[in-house]
């Protein structure tokens, strides 16, 4: 479990449901997983070309793969994280049902287990809190992680707030990015009250526009402004690399 505090990506944690009943949210999963011993990426790819056939049937689903790729010495015993995803509800439910209770989808368990080792499942709510513009194709890019806590007596809606007034400086700058925010709803109880995290990223231009810009004195002096009404982030971020495995 400590695993999953460390890397839970994009998001608010431990925010109880009617915290967010003014946000449009979608539901989603993700799982810290490692290649079993004596299985190969050609294994792991051939399971994946295997379980696109069948999750063509599932519907709206998206499957994403994250391997780290800036992190400190000896941070992660995992290799990457298996992240997916629903438009809404119904369809996240009808996926599990068909997952949970076909052959066809039993079948899929059990090899998926035979060929990766994973911790544990956290099934979380997220929220676009900025949407890049994308090609309907894109199935790859980068991302960056940080850690964050919501200054005291502040609320989610306020950090919402804080992110418009964000990206109304960006969108007059110019610049392009997504950033989405995630809400777990079960498998990590011990997230501490107020702490969250974030991801921005997407296609890999964007990301190298956005560094460039980020260096600069004004976009830093800027940010530090803003947050600092709702909350604040700690230095350092994660970077991932970002596949979509379901096609």
């Amino acid at each position: 479990m400590q695993l999953l505090r460390n890397i839970i990506t994009i998001g608010f944690l431990l925010i109880s449901p009617m915290a967010i009943a003014d946000f449009e949210v979608s539901p989603a999963e993700m799982q810290v997983c490692k290649v079993r011993e004596g299985r190969s990426a050609d294994d792991l790819n051939a399971f994946f070309l295997q379980a696109n056939r069948w999750f063509e049937t599932l519907g709206e689903f998206d499957w994403w793969m994250a391997t780290p790729h800036y992190r400190r010495p000896n941070e992660y015993a995992w290799d990457f994280l298996m992240m997916g995803f629903w438009p809404n509800f119904d369809e996240q439910m009808k996926g599990l049902s068909a997952f949970y209770t076909t052959p066809e989808g039993r079948q899929i368990a059990t090899e998926y287990s035979q060929v990766l080792d994973c911790a544990g499942t956290v099934h979380f709510n997220t929220i676009r809190v900025r949407e890049e513009k994308r090609p309907k194709d894109f199935n790859q890019g980068f991302g960056h992680m940080f850690d964050c806590v919501m200054n005291e007596g502040k609320t989610p809606q306020d950090v919402a707030a804080t992110f418009q007034k964000w990206n109304q400086y960006l969108d007059a700058k110019k610049i392009d990015h997504n950033v989405t925010a995630l809400f777990p709803r079960t498998g990590d109880d011990q997230m501490s009250p107020g702490a969250f995290k974030f991801l921005w990223g997407g296609l890999f231009g964007n990301v190298a526009e956005t560094l460039d810009f980020l260096t600069q004195d004004e976009a830093q002096t800027t940010w530090a402004n803003i947050i600092g009404e709702s909350f604040s982030c700690e230095a350092y971020d994660r970077g991932y690399f970002f596949q979509k495995v379901s096609q």
